[in-house]
């Protein structure tokens, strides 16, 4: 959704000189994805670009970083919390 409103957005600002859109015609984009994944295919059609050029291919550029450092994460509770949420039936104190 955020890539194609950004695709939307920097279409839009291409069209009107580098004016950037208002909120209210942004938020005329929605949340509907097959509404803008369309649009910016559209937008993809008008413009023809030429994506002609070889994937990367350096170490950084073949690893999905984010999911591996999800994956190696271990999650500590603080003993101080775990203690009060023991206490407090499983949940922590709102004082």
């Amino acid at each position: 959704e955020r890539l194609a409103k950004l695709i939307l957005v920097a279409d839009y600002a291409i069209a009107h000189e580098g004016q950037m859109p208002s909120e209210k015609i942004i938020r005329q984009f929605g949340h509907k994805l097959v509404d803008l994944t369309n649009a910016a295919d559209a937008i993809s059609q008008k413009h023809a670009p030429n994506l002609n050029y070889p994937r990367p291919k350096s170490s950084i550029s073949t690893k999905d970083a984010f999911a591996e450092t999800q994956t190696s994460l271990h999650w500590v509770i603080p003993t101080s919390l775990r203690k009060s949420q023991s206490a407090n039936g499983g949940t922590k104190s709102q004082n």
